[in-house]
């Protein structure tokens, strides 16, 4: 007669082995050659339920055969929100449910035009572009100071296209709109000669005079004669041109007021006030005004009537209109000028006084981006709750206020793209090395449509992340129960705040090598299946993601530990490229389920094999798989495989079981360190334990019927109605 655990040993000791021998046997790979052939066809629940084939497969391989004829029990599972804790599947106990149901993606990848990340990622690639915008005006101002004084010739100047692009766009003309050869003759005209080019440009629409006043100007800036070249001891720009067309540059181009514009609003601000010898030399330059208005805090849209009557308010008396009109804060306003009632300065003196002067400018210096930080915060608020309403791509296209948004964050201007070239960039598959986007040299173009979910027809879909956004929560779930299993409580705050980056994070990644760039992300998926961090090398794991998961015989099939494969299926990366695969997970499993489920069948029907010769092995070998995921006394108690190994490795009677609950708890604490079940050995040891007292307790038998009773419903008991089953799947209390 042999013994429970030899007979256990025989087959533990060569795990793969064992496994790969019951692969190999005809019925279990015809079973699993159909269910892997047509599980991706299958897109509903019941769909799903009517193929009996791959639902009796999937039932097995979670342990829930005896469960196969509940169809409208098991419906109910499939159908169960697993982010609710109310819902169906959450509130049975028997952790099984949660992860049959977990197997499986029906309804779960949500169509979205962005993911929280990717709308994060364009509102922050936005404030980039705005930075980099701001030091590209220090930048590029600099190099025009230097390099125009080297421009001889005004094909020398048109040449350096850095040169250039600063003067058109100073000019306010678009450098890409006009042609090179209408420049030329612009610079090169006499404006002297009434019928020089320049000069008979048409003025007969108000956009070709407003282009003929930017042209005349752009000449008056240079000085090149007819020929293109300069006369003897001419530079292309005396000292005045070039700082009046930088100031220009700098106080108007950019799309924010900038640090360097400041500055020169500042010195202008002083230099004006210190000539103002009325109001109206406020209110009449418009520039002057506004900075003013800035500096003071008023209301851009103020009218010069309101200013003139604040600032010529008699403050002596209370009646004065500031202090009718805007109280204490206009009154200090009048106070800070000087003029009297018509409108002039006070005669012997200025419009400020020096300390107000200062006061001024320190003011403005202070409030200058206010505005421009206050219609940001207005377009970030207006992109954020408008975005989500996006459901094709012309419904970003046709709002102007999203469009223009979209295209500035990666660098674009929305007036200088063509919306039918920026339609075909969105729809482009990005993973795609032959679509239309990834054929564009620019990369701005790449990074546009990356931030979007646009399919090939317009609509949204599902966003193409590294992982489902269902695999991307049950990573997460799964490793904060591992970091605080064992009644771990310290460590749950934690492993919170590592989840938390991992959900946030990963939607970011679009590679191998970035994953595993990022040591928190790698210590949340290795965590999440148990494994220690410190243990694992980074070129293992590239090996791992680099293998072939449809080949038997690649690194990742070829280890002893299945998870190792089920962890690298759980993530959407190409094995060749090592980039987001452009084939999408569709049906009604991912990679990692399917995976999951063909291993949990093997190891299924290896377990039944070896209970139909002696049930106790079939306990020891299911205790040997589900002891990593233990993680307190309860789901011990859940399990009633688990259960009965306990209650055999501890002499403990049937009678345990009516025990309260937390009693029953407190026992398996207390004859139990639950942290030996991450240790293989000590496991092994327990199921030594386990063996001895198994025969002992089944007289040296390998019949062992009522631990076989636990694990399968075959055992000639009739089936359960359908009124009975949420006594048999121990609903929890409350």
């Amino acid at each position: 007669m042999v013994s429970t655990f030899l007979s256990y040993d025989l087959i533990a000791r060569d795990m793969s082995k064992s496994l790969n021998r019951v692969a190999s046997e005809g019925l279990t790979k015809r079973e699993t050659d159909y269910f892997n052939t047509n599980i991706s066809k299958v897109t509903t629940v019941d769909g799903f339920m009517g193929d009996y084939r791959l639902y009796s497969y999937a039932m097995k391989a979670y342990g829930l055969d005896d469960m196969t004829y509940a169809k409208a029990f098991m419906k109910k599972v499939l159908d169960s929100d697993l982010t609710d804790p109310q819902s169906f599947v959450n509130r049975l106990s028997d952790q099984k449910y949660r992860d049959f149901a977990n197997a499986f993606q029906f309804g779960k990848a949500t169509a979205t035009v962005q993911t929280t990340a990717q709308k994060d990622s364009t509102v922050q690639a936005y404030k980039d572009q705005l930075a980099t915008e701001e030091a590209a005006v220090s930048t590029d101002t600099a190099y025009y100071k230097k390099a125009i004084a080297s421009v001889k010739t005004v094909d020398g100047f048109m040449g350096d296209s850095k040169l250039y692009t600063y003067a058109m766009k100073a000019s306010g003309l678009d450098p890409d709109t006009y042609s090179r050869d209408f420049i030329k003759k612009v610079l090169t005209s006499d404006l002297n000669d009434p019928q020089s080019y320049a000069n008979t440009l048409p003025t007969d629409t108000s956009a070709r005079y407003l282009l003929k006043q930017k042209v005349l100007d752009l000449r008056k800036a240079f000085n090149f004669n007819t020929s293109g070249g300069l006369d003897s001891g001419v530079s292309a720009q005396t000292a005045d041109q070039v700082s009046k067309i930088t100031e220009t540059y700098v106080t108007t181009v950019p799309s924010h007021i900038t640090p360097a514009a400041a500055q020169l609003n500042s010195t202008y601000l002083n230099d004006q006030i210190a000539k103002v010898t009325k109001v109206s030399d406020i209110t009449g330059n418009d520039r002057l005004f506004s900075l003013v208005k800035t500096a003071l805090g008023l209301s851009s849209t103020m009218l010069a009537t309101t200013f003139q009557n604040i600032v010529t308010s008699d403050t002596s008396t209370p009646n004065n209109y500031a202090n009718q009109q805007g109280g204490a804060t206009w009154t200090a306003i009048a106070k800070m000028f000087n003029f009297d009632t018509n409108g002039d300065v006070k005669a012997g003196g200025s419009a400020m006084s020096s300390d107000n002067l200062t006061a001024l400018n320190n003011r403005y210096l202070a409030n200058y981006s206010k505005d421009d930080n206050a219609n940001d915060a207005q377009i970030y608020s207006y992109y954020g709750s408008h975005i989500g309403q996006v459901k094709k791509v012309d419904d970003l296209i046709n709002n102007s206020a999203l469009y223009s948004f979209a295209l500035h964050s990666v660098g674009l201007a929305a007036q200088d793209e063509s919306q039918a070239k920026i339609r075909m960039v969105l729809e482009s598959d990005v993973n795609d090395p032959k679509s239309y986007v990834n054929q564009l040299s620019d990369k701005r173009y790449l990074a546009l449509a990356k931030e979007y979910n646009f399919e090939k027809d317009g609509k949204i879909g599902a966003p193409r992340l590294a992982q489902s956004q269902a695999e991307i929560t049950l990573m997460a779930q799964n490793y904060v129960k591992m970091q605080t299993r064992y009644d771990n409580k310290a460590a749950k705050a934690g492993a919170t705040d590592d989840m938390n980056y991992f959900t946030k994070t990963i939607q970011g990644v679009d590679s191998v090598d970035k994953l595993l760039s990022d040591s928190k992300l790698v210590k949340v998926m290795l965590g999440s299946y148990g494994f220690d961090p410190a243990k694992v090398t980074k070129d293992f794991l590239k090996k791992i993601f680099t293998s072939d998961l449809n080949d038997p015989k690649s690194f990742a099939n070829t280890q002893t530990d299945q998870r190792w494969a089920q962890m690298a299926g759980a993530f959407n990366f190409d094995s060749k490229t090592g980039k987001i695969a452009s084939i999408d997970q569709t049906g009604a499993m991912d990679r990692r389920a399917r995976i999951a489920t063909v291993d949990n069948y093997y190891q299924q029907t290896l377990e039944t094999e070896a209970g139909d010769d002696n049930a106790g092995t079939r306990l020891a070998l299911y205790f040997q798989r589900m002891a990593p995921t233990i993680t307190s006394a309860y789901d011990i108690l859940a399990d009633q495989a688990l259960l009965q190994f306990f209650k055999t490795s501890n002499n403990l009677p049937d009678g345990f079981s009516t025990l309260p609950i937390d009693t029953q708890a407190a026992k398996v604490k207390s004859v139990m360190n639950l942290k030996d079940l991450s240790d293989p050995e000590k496991v092994k040891g327990m199921v030594k334990k386990f063996t001895a007292l198994y025969d002992i307790q089944n007289g040296g038998t390998t019949s062992g019927a009522s631990a076989l009773s636990v694990l399968s419903a075959g055992s000639g008991g009739a089936s359960l109605s359908a009124d009975t089953l949420f006594t048999l799947s121990q609903l929890k209390r409350g």
